[in-house]
């Protein structure tokens, strides 16, 4: 089961309607608005809020780095000078006067004997003091060393080496990049965890500041899980699902500048309104990051760690950092999709295809993004990867095509694989899903993008020697609508609505979730032949006669070797194309008239099959049936269910341009066709002199 978030504003709960567990109704809401989380994105181009963080807190720390004799010691709060200047090397106090308690207990006793003048008060802390005061004030430390061994900070530091080894918990500083030096600045902390004498400097965030992503516009978690207090007779394993928030990282380091909100989030004006909405197009994995992509931006998570799009450290860049990139192009050209391909990650737009790659080690730095090709592609319907190839669909008039796209020597190329069936596929398709070890494309179409209808298209294809032998639609019809499919490795699985009655204006809908194995049978197997079904199960007791089929309550039931099988008929139907003549180049010949006399059928693991012919103008329809029982066969025995090869001789008897001839199968029975061929009179209406 899927939810698809990827059309939901980031600031909208509309699309939360979806849970397999009890969950109240408003629980989810409910929880996400206790959580107290900010909004998706702020306005990144602000940053006043950084400034106004640290003036919540208006202290100051000052230490004193060096120690020396006869050394002067200023600190100017306001204009207003506080000095302290250590004894002479020659004096009796000497020694104990360079102590740093000392030096820092005299500045103190110097700051707050001077309050009235500069309005601050210091208080002393062994090895550094602090300065506060209610209003604004200005800092400077001076001392007689040329400035390299006093030193007062006030919300931003210049080097991180010239921080003290001690300073109060909590206390936060912002340090400046060098002149002239690449880097960004940064954001420190003073740790002492465990309540510790002792700590040490982090990075740490800018305070003032929305880090948290909201859960409640980002993409959720729908999870797989088991529980031995939902076993019962329908649930033995006790599987269910919990849709829950996903574990988004918030900002811990940083700014607004320097980490600032992924592309794919959306700006909030002063008045906390939505000011610029985006939305998540499309999500994938590649290189072991989670990838989204909104707009014309690609942004993809930290390698390793799916749920974070912050970095982890802004004084360097690291090659496992989060990236954003936007791509460069001569028009606007929204990412819509993506698929991941060997080393490559496909990018689709409605007019455009990308591939998006890396080196070896896949960073910030080695990242690109290139235009391959300019397909213009239905973007209400996902492409999808099967084994080497991705198909995807677009829109012709009133039909649809779907193409293969393909790398071909060093260029991706795509081909119409409806190009012979033009007309064939109707309304808008919905899903793709396809299964590269049955060669099989399933496409399930609406009538509109909202009403779903009961059949779905299905491509067969087969390669020889690099050659494409066979390219063959079907079209597989259903007593109910199909909402959606799923295909899991051999397995397609489908949702389906049935109408059991009810008013037009208010039917009484039945849902199921139904399943379909495509490559093995084991019953076919065991009974050496398959039993085609729907919905088939083996029942005993059912009292009936004894007959090979019978009808039972709008079931039909089959019985053999003392079994019995019960299941929906439903038809197998093959309708030939216009018989044609073509010549050496393929085209068709016209001019002439084409009377066709017989169709010779190859069938091998054969039951049964009806063969019909009609021609347009009249009543008659010619058929006949086969039922594998040849006489003299030695497969014809008694008791068991015949199984032929052979060829079937039909008489046609029309006119090719009249004619239309098919083949149907409505028992439970195979009928396996390998060829047909078909022969005629080609008579020419007129002749050149």
């Amino acid at each position: 089961m899927s939810i698809d978030c990827s059309k939901v504003p980031t600031k909208s709960i509309d699309s939360v309607v979806v849970t397999t567990r009890d969950y109240e109704p408003g629980e989810i809401s409910t929880e996400i608005a206790d959580a107290g989380l900010g909004f998706g994105a702020w306005d990144t181009t602000n940053n006043s809020a950084i400034e106004e963080g640290y003036l919540e807190d208006n202290r100051s720390l000052c230490f004193i780095k060096q120690a020396d004799y006869a050394t002067k010691y200023t600190l100017k709060l306001n204009g207003t000078s506080c000095s302290y200047t250590t004894p002479e090397a020659t004096s009796d106090r000497a020694r104990a006067g360079l102590a740093t308690e000392s030096i820092t207990s005299s500045i103190v006793s110097a700051i707050n004997s001077k309050t009235g003048s500069h309005g601050c008060t210091a208080t002393s802390f062994g090895s550094y003091f602090t300065v506060h005061s209610a209003n604004s004030y200005t800092i400077q430390a001076v001392d007689s060393l040329g400035g390299k061994a006093f030193f007062a900070f006030k919300h931003k530091a210049q080097n991180f080496s010239d921080l003290p080894p001690d300073a109060p918990d909590g206390f936060r500083l912002k340090i400046l990049p060098e002149p002239d030096a690449e880097g960004e600045s940064y954001h420190v902390l003073y740790n002492k965890e465990g309540g510790v004498t002792t700590g040490t400097w982090e990075e740490t965030v800018a305070p003032g500041l929305i880090n948290q992503l909201d859960r409640n516009t980002m993409p959720h978690l729908l999870t797989r899980k088991q529980d031995a207090q939902y076993v019962n007779s329908e649930n033995p394993y006790g599987i269910y699902f919990e849709f829950s928030h996903a574990p988004w990282s918030a900002r811990e380091v940083g700014d607004y500048a320097t980490a600032p909100f992924p592309s794919f989030t959306s700006s909030i004006n002063a008045d906390g309104q939505l000011s610029a909405i985006r939305t998540i197009t499309s999500m994938a994995y590649f290189k072991n990051r989670l990838v989204f992509a909104t707009d014309e931006n690609l942004v993809f998570s930290e390698a390793g760690n799916h749920f974070r799009f912050f970095p982890t450290t802004v004084i360097q860049p690291l090659e496992s950092d989060a990236i954003d990139i936007a791509i460069s192009n001569n028009r606007v050209t929204p990412i819509q999709h993506m698929i991941p391909y060997e080393k490559e990650l496909i990018l689709f737009s409605e007019n455009q295809q990308y591939s998006c790659s890396g080196g070896e080690i896949f960073s910030a730095e080695t990242v690109q993004v290139v235009p391959t090709t300019g397909y213009r592609i239905d973007v209400n319907v996902a492409p999808i990867r099967v084994g080497d190839k991705i198909f995807f669909c677009s829109r012709k008039r009133n039909f649809n095509a779907i193409w293969e796209y393909v790398y071909e020597g060093d260029k991706w190329r795509a081909f119409d694989i409806t190009k012979h069936v033009p007309n064939y596929i109707e309304g808008f398709v919905h899903r793709l899903a396809g299964n590269s070890t049955q060669d099989m494309l399933f496409v399930l179409p609406r009538l509109s993008h909202e009403d779903t209808i009961g059949f779905m298209y299905v491509y067969n294809w087969a390669e020889q020697r690099d050659e494409r032998v066979q390219s063959a639609w079907q079209k597989w019809e259903f007593a109910a609508e199909v909402l959606d499919i799923v295909l899991e490795a051999n397995y397609l699985r489908l949702l389906t609505r049935y109408n059991e009655g009810g008013e037009v204006e208010a039917p009484t809908y039945i849902y199921y979730y139904e399943g379909m194995n495509l490559s093995y049978d084991p019953l076919a197997e065991e009974l050496g032949h398959p039993v085609l079904m729907d919905r088939r199960e083996e029942v005993t007791g059912l009292g009936i006669g004894s007959s090979d089929l019978e009808d039972w309550d709008g079931r039909i039931v089959f019985q053999f070797q003392g079994r019995a099988f019960v299941g929906f008929p439903y038809e197998q139907r093959y309708v030939f194309s216009r018989l044609s003549i073509r010549d050496s180049s393929g085209m068709p010949l016209v001019g002439g008239r084409t009377q066709a006399r017989r169709i010779i059928l190859n069938y091998a693991d054969t039951s049964h099959f009806v063969v019909a012919a009609e021609v347009r103008g009249r009543s008659d329809i010619r058929s006949q049936e086969f039922n594998a029982r040849v006489i003299g066969s030695a497969d014809n025995i008694i008791g068991e269910i015949p199984v032929a090869v052979g060829e079937l001789t039909f008489p046609v008897m029309g006119e090719a341009d009249r004619l239309r001839v098919h083949i149907s199968n409505w028992s439970p029975f195979d009928a396996v066709f390998l060829s047909a061929q078909w022969e005629a009179f080609y008579s020419y209406r007129a002749r050149r002199l």
